[in-house]
């Protein structure tokens, strides 16, 4: 693998569509393992609620989440963002999903880490032996 180009930063995007992080994630994630499953953009999680992860692994119900907006005081640190946050990751739990949750900043300066401990996750097949 050559050398990564830096994460991209977040620009005000439409609801619905894969963040540039995510979307970043993703091809670091494809360059450092390709013999691995390849995340899912975007997955809708929830059977009734319009819950959508950033990346996802469906078969083995993984996903990552990326906050962003922590040093501009965004959705994710308001009151009524925290709560909805609390309330999808406990239903994500709820429905057998293991989540890792990292920061914008996490993303742009150590994407190689972040991917590696998914990749932790996915090759075990899920959040520990003997789970299911």
């Amino acid at each position: 693998m050559g050398r990564l180009k830096a994460a991209p930063r977040r620009p005000n995007g439409c609801p619905g569509a894969a963040s540039p992080l995510a979307r970043w994630f993703a091809r670091v994630w494809q360059n450092t393992f390709p013999h691995l499953p390849r995340p899912v953009l975007e997955h809708r999680f929830h059977p009734v609620r319009r819950w959508r992860f950033d990346l996802a692994w469906p078969e083995l119900q993984i996903a990552v989440e990326i906050d962003g907006g922590q040093f501009v005081k965004g959705r994710h640190l308001q009151p009524r963002g925290f709560q909805a946050d609390c309330e999808k990751l406990n239903a994500a739990a709820l429905h057998g999903w293991s989540v890792l949750r990292y920061t914008t900043r996490d993303v742009q300066t150590r994407t190689v880490q972040i991917v590696e401990e998914t990749a932790i996750l996915v090759r075990r097949g899920g959040p520990c032996p003997g789970h299911r």
